[in-house]
């Protein structure tokens, strides 16, 4: 597995709204993260009605995810930076080596209990994600399998 150094973490919710009737906000967490080679990104996963969209950009993109605060180059661009994981199951049960744990990372820090982002976040700032106990998330509970 590749390893990652946690540079940066966010973890909220935004505002829902009406489409066909009411719904939920999404729920995003990004992370800043850099590898042994020096080379930094941004990876977050926005959770819209229990799908994982992920997305690798070389800026952070956590309000306008959060707020949905976006122009129409801006979702082009956005788009153009997602990464096709397929849902929780495909991530967790045919993981991508290079970024299996910084996805589990951000995994918990989407599924995790309200109020449990920031002691999570403030715990693995600074470190390698080697270095760091990722928490099951209630995913991986539901599948059966352990981190």
């Amino acid at each position: 597995m590749a390893k990652y150094f946690i540079m940066d973490a966010k973890a909220g919710v935004g505002e829902g709204g009406i489409a066909c009737g009411p719904v939920s906000g999404p729920v995003v967490a990004e992370v800043q993260v850099r590898d042994e080679a020096g080379q930094e990104c941004f990876i977050s996963l926005a959770e819209v009605d229990g799908i994982p969209n992920v997305f690798r950009t070389d800026r952070s993109t956590f309000r306008e995810q959060l707020t949905f605060d976006m122009d129409d180059a801006m979702i082009e661009w956005l788009n153009d930076c997602y990464v096709d994981t397929g849902e929780y199951e495909e991530i967790l049960t045919d993981p991508d080596p290079k970024w299996y744990d910084v996805y589990r990372y951000l995994i918990y820090l989407v599924r995790c209990d309200a109020g449990a982002e920031r002691s999570f976040i403030d715990a693995t700032k600074g470190c390698w994600t080697d270095e760091i106990r990722i928490p099951v998330s209630d995913i991986e509970e539901e599948m059966d399998l352990e981190a």
